[in-house]
């Protein structure tokens, strides 16, 4: 065998070494990849799942809403969700110093999120009212738990592709309860 020809299949070989190796080397770096986002949505699961996530940080996400930071939960009461997060969420707070109306807040870029307004001022909103009493009734919310329809309210209802969210708000007790469908 010739100098020539060493130094070819030398060559040859190192390619195939360098060709083994970057394929290996790719399988490694999709593993590390797949372990990695399997730990990262494991983890918000176990978050979501356990109530480590909070509801208003939920309603922020799911809603693409702000909800003041003036807010205090005093209630929470949800069914359970399932892997979609397919279910039914009521929650209460205590609103401190409300300066503007509307009580939650619209961020941008919520394409497909339909969103109403209006008060009792404007007349009463049976559907609104109805709503809440539905999910509270499914929820066996207690009585002290649900809102009295009869003082001045305002209203919001976000809704997307069969998914509610009915926010109302009563200035003179100071409490906004939150009525959500996640279908």
């Amino acid at each position: 065998m010739g100098k020539k020809e060493k130094t070819c299949s030398y060559i040859r070989s190192m390619k195939l070494i360098k060709q083994r190796f970057s394929i290996v080397g790719m399988r490694i770096a999709l593993l590390i990849v797949i372990i990695a986002g399997i730990l990262f949505c494991s983890v918000i699961l176990y978050y979501i799942f356990t109530g480590k996530i909070s509801p208003r940080k939920i309603y922020e996400i799911n809603w693409k809403i702000q909800i003041p930071s003036n807010v205090e939960q005093i209630y929470h009461k949800q069914n359970k969700h399932n892997f979609q997060r397919k279910g039914l969420r009521y929650t209460i707070y205590f609103v401190n110093n409300v300066n503007t109306l509307p009580l939650v807040n619209i961020r941008q870029n919520t394409k497909g999120i339909l969103v109403s307004e209006g008060n009792s001022g404007e007349g009463r909103d049976y559907d609104i009212e109805g709503f809440v009493y539905r999910i509270a009734l499914e929820l066996s919310i207690e009585e002290a738990n649900k809102p009295i329809f009869d003082d001045k309210y305002y209203w919001q209802k976000f809704f997307r592709n069969g998914k509610t969210l009915v926010v109302v708000y009563f200035p003179n007790i100071s409490k906004a309860y939150f009525a959500e469908e996640f279908i």
